[in-house]
């Protein structure tokens, strides 16, 4: 794929966390092997990595996590027993529950270039990005992505 930093092998075969800013939200989305837009990867993707990776979790900030979906969609066909259940949703949450502490709508890739919420602060706008100007702003979301936040 001309144009991308990472080779397609390397892009499909890893989860690599990049950061979107739309409808003054800001987003943070874990690859899970797909396709990055070619906005994000061109641009400071690996900086602001490092910038989010190193910035602490605010006090009190709540999050909110989408259970239902998470335990219906992702979680099933994994389930042994309710302590597995629980230690299999209590791991998957805890990347994504860390990003939305510091302000981001979390998302993880579901199939095709589909994304869906799995953290996001509980009181939307409240906490503010401490590096929201730097993250590549969308007006209309790229192709390559599709985001169901209900």
């Amino acid at each position: 794929m001309k144009g991308y930093p990472y080779r397609e092998d390397y892009m499909l075969t890893h989860d690599i966390d990049w950061f979107f800013c739309h409808n003054g939200h800001a987003f943070h989305a874990a690859s899970n092997g797909g396709v990055i837009p070619k906005e994000i990867l061109s641009g400071m993707n690996s900086k602001i990595q490092e910038t989010v990776y190193g910035m602490k979790e605010p006090e009190g900030v709540e999050v909110e996590i989408n259970e239902y979906y998470i335990r219906n969609n992702v979680l099933i066909g994994q389930q042994n027993n309710a302590k597995d259940i629980e230690k299999q949703f209590t791991d998957y949450i805890v990347s994504f529950s860390a990003m939305a502490k510091k302000g981001f709508i979390s998302l993880d890739r579901k199939e095709g270039n589909e994304y869906f919420w799995v953290a996001r602060p509980k009181e939307l706008g409240k906490v503010r990005v401490d590096m929201f100007d730097k993250i590549p702003k969308f007006e209309k979301m790229p192709v390559e992505v599709e985001i169901l936040l209900d």
